[in-house]
């Protein structure tokens, strides 16, 4: 009887050791205050390929890139190196006529995101 009212208490104790740790933790889901990044316009847009960019900011950027999609909140990630300052990267094998979310980001100890900006394609021929 008493191993089983043991056996009882123990998620519910796990629960509140769970919410105690979880509850005292600040998690920073939008970025780092050690690095950031910016995003730049768009640029050189054709019917199947664009040039985007950003620059990363801080300290220890040990990655930097693009994330870009068809739906906002892109999640194809895109690598540009490391380190801080500047970064293009050219999007090939984009569809025509096809409006496109991208927005940069960086690695340090945590993401940092730039904001997210779109653009479309042009028709199939450049027109």
């Amino acid at each position: 009887m008493k191993t089983t009212r043991f056996l009882t208490l123990v998620p519910m104790l796990i629960v509140v050791v769970f919410m105690f740790v979880f509850d005292s933790c600040e998690l920073n889901i939008g970025g780092s205050p050690d690095c950031s990044a910016s995003t730049s316009d768009v640029s050189e847009i054709t019917d199947t390929s664009a040039k985007v960019g950003g620059v990363a900011y801080g300290a220890s950027i040990s990655t930097r890139g693009i994330v870009y999609g068809t739906q906002p909140n892109p999640a194809r990630y895109k690598n540009s190196g490391k380190g801080t300052g500047a970064f293009t990267i050219i999007l090939t094998g984009l569809t025509p006529s096809t409006k496109y979310y991208y927005k940069a980001w960086v690695l340090c100890q945590q993401y940092g995101w730039g904001e997210e900006k779109s653009f479309t394609t042009l028709a199939r021929g450049g027109d």
